[in-house]
């Protein structure tokens, strides 16, 4: 069953007994060796009762095996990418990693053409190398209705500064949290070659190199409610309190499962 077909059944029998919100989907990609941390990121949800459904495009069957029972989240396998992938973790800059990372866009522009004629506002990517503190859906609406004007919301990427220098033209988005408003003009930026996948680290440099050249706006979100694995310099040396402000936290500038000995170091490790 494609998403189209899914989300239709859900739209006629209600989205909000489906968990959905019409003005914002959570969409990801992954495959097997990403399937701990997506039930990590399953149980955040469960933990504080955050009651979106995640449609989570499984790159292969041992992956949507694992997950279709999951009561809050919607597998779907994903039939649609450019590439063969594998179903193994890869480190970051070998070239399935990149291929992978690039998938991120397959899925981003599947979402948005298979869910306009469905009235779906805005379609939203999120890293699942994440764990929630609460439900970012009406923060990141409240600020998309403050900025009518643009059409890309990310995280920013930015190494140490409690802030990002330079919202409105920042030189180091992140995809790990990327919400795209349903417009039709923006469904080109998504169309790249093998060449791209070869000339840039991954998909975030992709896009960042897109957006600039075709001088297209996003907006980069506050780095004390959307931390990046910069946000706090002790995060894989000691446990740290975080901040009230923080909506999640992102474990990347981590490689490899760098990344769980850090969430199990502060105690954001849910798997047993």
């Amino acid at each position: 069953m494609n998403i189209y077909i899914y989300i239709y059944h859900i739209y006629i029998m209600s989205f909000e007994n489906y968990g959905l919100n019409k003005s914002l989907i959570w969409i990801t990609i992954i495959n097997h060796g990403y399937i701990e941390y997506t039930k990590n990121f399953l149980i955040s949800m469960d933990l504080l009762k955050i009651n979106f459904k995640l449609i989570v495009y499984c790159i292969d069957d041992a992956s949507y095996e694992e997950l279709k029972s999951h009561n809050n989240c919607i597998c779907i396998k994903a039939d649609f990418l450019k590439y063969n992938l594998p179903s193994d973790l890869k480190v970051w800059m070998n070239i399935d990693y990149k291929r992978i990372t690039f998938a991120k866009l397959d899925a981003i522009l599947y979402t948005l053409k298979n869910t306009y004629d469905l009235g779906i506002e805005n379609v939203g990517y999120i890293d699942t190398d994440i764990v929630l503190f609460s439900d970012p859906t009406q923060k990141i609406l409240d600020i998309m209705n403050e900025n009518k004007n643009i059409n890309i919301f990310a995280q920013c990427d930015e190494g140490y500064f409690k802030q990002c220098t330079d919202p409105l033209n920042c030189r180091n988005m992140c995809s790990g949290v990327i919400v795209f408003r349903n417009n039709k003009e923006l469904y080109n930026i998504f169309n790249y070659e093998d060449k791209d996948v070869f000339a840039h680290l991954g998909d975030q440099s992709y896009l960042q190199s897109v957006l600039n050249n075709r001088k297209i706006p996003f907006l980069t979100m506050p780095r004390n409610m959307f931390p990046n694995g910069s946000y706090y310099c002790d995060l894989k040396n000691k446990e740290i309190e975080f901040e009230e402000s923080n909506i999640l936290i992102h474990f990347n500038y981590m490689v490899g499962h760098e990344k769980k000995q850090s969430m199990k170091l502060q105690r954001l490790w849910f798997i047993e």
